[in-house]
């Protein structure tokens, strides 16, 4: 998965930095999905995650750690899994560290479940959850 991910801080204590972010996905791919015919093809999809939140802990440290959850919709190329829907619902749960590299530069390094379902809007909800990790550079103003 490709992401390109948005945020604006809503929120700030003495222990932790609460963030809104969204998440563009441009980019998912589902290798080796079967078809009905015994082939087995890869399943392409866009999407975005509009609502997530992202809590951010040691505030002023330079290495941060970090928990979040975010929810939204993906499009696939053919219905996943076969008997199910092209348009499906995400969320997601990731906690990792924020590692800066200067005032306005970071490293993300993470673990994220990421599950995929269709909510019960097709003749099968077979949902798929993925364990990832993620890595990712950020820009700060």
């Amino acid at each position: 998965m490709l992401c390109l991910r948005y945020g604006k801080v809503v929120g700030t204590t003495d222990w932790a930095t609460f963030t809104y972010v969204a998440d563009v996905i441009p980019l998912q791919v589902v290798f080796d999905q079967e078809d009905g015919q015994a082939a087995r093809r890869n399943v392409y999809g866009v999407g975005a995650n509009y609502g997530g939140l992202k809590m951010s802990f040691l505030r002023r440290y330079r290495v941060k750690p970090f928990a979040g959850i975010s929810g939204g919709l993906i499009v696939y190329s053919r219905p996943v899994p076969l008997e199910g829907r092209k348009l499906n619902l995400t969320y997601s749960l990731d906690a990792g560290l924020d590692i800066f590299t200067g005032k306005r530069r970071a490293l993300t390094v993470g673990y994220k479940f990421y599950h995929v379902s269709n909510a019960f809007t097709a003749k099968t909800n077979v949902g798929t959850n993925d364990n990832m990790i993620s890595l990712g550079f950020s820009f700060f103003r």
